[in-house]
C-alpha cells in the first residue's frame, strides 16, 4: 500500500515534536497536527509559563523571610506584568516551533484530527494515510460531575489571568492546586484549597506532606482536606460554593471570586475516534505494549500522558516520545522501563521525590531503613530565614544504597537529581559519603541526609 505519508502525528506538544524531528532526521515523510496553537501543553500552558510565576513568587518569600535580617521596604508582585513577562515566552513559541518543524521538512496542519481506520485519520475533512500514526495528545482536565460545574475554569485560563481575583477557591488537592495556590497566595489573593480525600499529594510520601501543608496554611493559604465541593452558583459577580464536610457530614458554603479545577486530569482522546483506527484504550490512556505500540492495531503508537503507562511527567512524555521515534525508525528496537523518576511540586519551597516509597519497599520486600528529619534549624535553611524544610530518605541495608528520597525544602527541584543518579547508579553509601562536593551548599547536605 501506498501511504501519504511514513509517519502522522497527532499533537504537538513535547513527545508529538520530539518524534516528529526524530523521524524526518531519518528522511521519513512526516506529517504533524494539532488543534491548538502548536507547542502543546508543557510550553505553552503547563510547567514552563507557571514556572515564569513561580520564581517571582519565590523572590516575595525570600525577601519576607529575610525581612530584618538585612532586608527592609516592600515589594509585592505587579500581576499584569508578571503575565506580559510570562507571555514573552509563550506567545512567539508556537509560531518558532512551526518554522523549525518546516525547515526541518515536516508538514503540519492545524485542525481536529480523528480516525477513519487503522491507517486513516481525517483532519478538517482531508483524509490522510500513513504507515505509522502516533498519538500525542497529552491530557485536559476530568469532568468533575458537579452541578455548575461550567462555572470551574482550568490552569490555563489562571495563567492568562489579566487580573488577580482577591478570592480564590481551588478544587483538588493534587499539585496543580498546590502550586497556583502558592503563586496566588503571594501575589496577594486570599487562597483556599478543597480536597475530598483525607491526604493531599497522595504520590508523595505524607510525612513530608504533612509538612509542606503546616508550612503552606501559614503561608496564608486554607486548606480543607475531605471537604468535597457538590455545587456551584453564580451570584452577582461572585461564586457560592456548597460543600460537604465529609468528617461532620454537615454542608458548608464557601465564596470566591474565581474557582479553578485542581482536581486530576485523564487522557485527551475523546475527539479521536479511536474505535475506527482500532485503538484500544482504558480511562488511563491507550493501552500500549513495551515498545509503546498500540496492543490492538500495530500502527499505532502512543507517547506521553496520553498513554496508559508511567506518570503524566514531561521528562515521561520525552521518555517515552524517544522509545516511540527508535521504534518506528528501527522496527521495535526499544523497551520501556522502570527507571526511578524524579517529580517536584514547586509549591514555595518545592517538595520532590525520587524512587520508592515505603509502601512500595514493602511491597517488594526489601530491608530497608527510613530516616526523617525536620531541617528547620539546619545553616542553609537558617540563613535565608526558611521555617520549614524536612526530608526522608530510604536505604536498602542489605545493599546500603539508596532506594528511595524525598525533600522538602528551597532548590529541592535540583538535589532531588543528585538523589536520582544515586539511585540509578546504585553507589554504596559509603562510597557515596566520600564525595567532595562544594560547600556550603545544598548538595553538600546529602552527606548529612545519609
Amino acid at each position: 500500500m501506498n501511504f501519504d505519508f511514513d509517519v502522522v502525528i497527532i499533537g504537538t506538544g513535547i513527545a508529538g515534536s520530539t518524534v516528529a524531528f526524530d523521524c524526518a532526521s531519518k528522511k521519513l515523510k512526516v506529517l504533524i497536527a494539532d488543534n491548538r496553537p502548536f507547542g502543546g501543553t508543557c510550553a505553552l500552558r503547563g510547567c514552563d509559563p507557571k514556572k515564569v510565576l513561580i520564581g517571582v513568587a519565590e523572590v516575595i518569600e525570600r525577601i519576607e523571610n529575610l525581612r530584618g535580617k538585612g532586608l527592609e521596604g516592600e515589594v509585592r508582585i505587579k500581576w499584569e506584568d508578571l503575565i506580559k513577562f510570562k507571555k514573552s515566552f509563550t506567545d512567539t513559541y508556537p509560531d518558532k516551533l512551526e518554522k523549525s518543524l518546516h525547515k526541518n521538512s515536516i508538514d503540519s496542519m492545524h485542525g481536529t484530527v480523528k480516525f477513519i481506520d487503522k491507517n486513516t485519520v481525517e483532519v478538517n475533512d482531508e483524509k490522510i494515510t500513513a504507515k505509522y500514526i502516533v498519538v500525542a495528545t497529552g491530557s485536559k482536565p476530568l469532568n468533575l460531575g458537579i452541578e455548575g460545574e461550567q462555572h470551574i475554569l482550568t490552569s490555563d485560563d489562571f495563567l492568562d489571568l489579566e487580573i488577580i481575583p482577591k478570592n480564590i477557591v481551588f478544587i483538588g488537592g493534587g499539585y496543580i492546586s498546590f502550586e497556583l495556590a502558592h503563586i496566588a497566595s503571594r501575589a496577594g489573593a486570599s487562597v483556599r484549597i478543597i480536597h475530598r480525600g483525607k491526604t493531599a499529594l497522595k504520590n508523595f510520601d505524607q510525612d513530608i506532606v504533612s509538612i509542606m501543608i503546616k508550612s503552606s496554611k501559614e503561608s496564608g493559604i486554607n486548606i480543607d482536606l475531605e471537604t468535597e465541593p457538590i455545587k456551584i452558583s453564580k451570584l452577582d459577580n461572585k461564586y457560592e460554593i456548597i460543600c460537604l464536610d465529609k468528617k461532620s457530614m454537615k454542608e458548608i458554603k464557601l465564596d470566591a471570586d474565581l474557582i479553578f479545577h485542581g482536581a486530576g486530569r485523564i487522557p485527551n482522546i475523546s475527539e479521536l475516534k479511536l474505535e475506527a483506527g482500532f485503538v484500544d484504550y482504558t480511562s488511563h490512556g491507550i493501552t500500549v505494549n513495551e515498545y509503546m505500540q498500540s496492543v490492538s492495531n500495530p500502527s499505532v503508537y502512543a507517547a506521553g500522558d496520553v498513554a496508559d503507562w508511567g506518570i503524566p511527567l514531561t521528562p515521561v512524555a520525552a521518555i517515552t516520545a524517544g522509545i516511540v521515534s527508535n521504534n518506528i525508525i528501527q522496527n521495535n528496537i526499544e523497551k520501556i522501563n522502570d527507571s526511578p523518576i524524579a517529580s517536584t511540586v514547586f509549591t514555595i519551597p518545592s517538595l520532590s521525590s525520587v524512587g520508592l516509597s515505603e509502601k512500595d519497599a514493602k511491597i517488594k520486600g526489601i530491608d530497608y531503613a527510613s530516616k526523617l528529619v525536620e531541617t528547620s534549624t539546619w545553616y542553609n535553611s537558617k540563613r535565608i530565614g526558611q521555617k520549614y524544610s524536612a526530608y526522608k530518605i530510604l536505604i536498602d541495608k542489605k545493599k546500603n544504597s539508596l532506594i528511595g528520597a524525598t525533600i522538602y525544602g528551597y532548590n529541592s527541584e535540583e538535589v532531588i537529581n543528585l538523589f536520582l543518579l544515586a539511585i540509578e547508579t546504585g553507589i554504596n553509601v559509603d562510597n557515596f559519603l566520600r564525595l567532595m562536593w562544594s560547600y556550603p551548599s545544598y548538595t553538600y547536605d546529602m552527606k548529612y541526609m545519609i
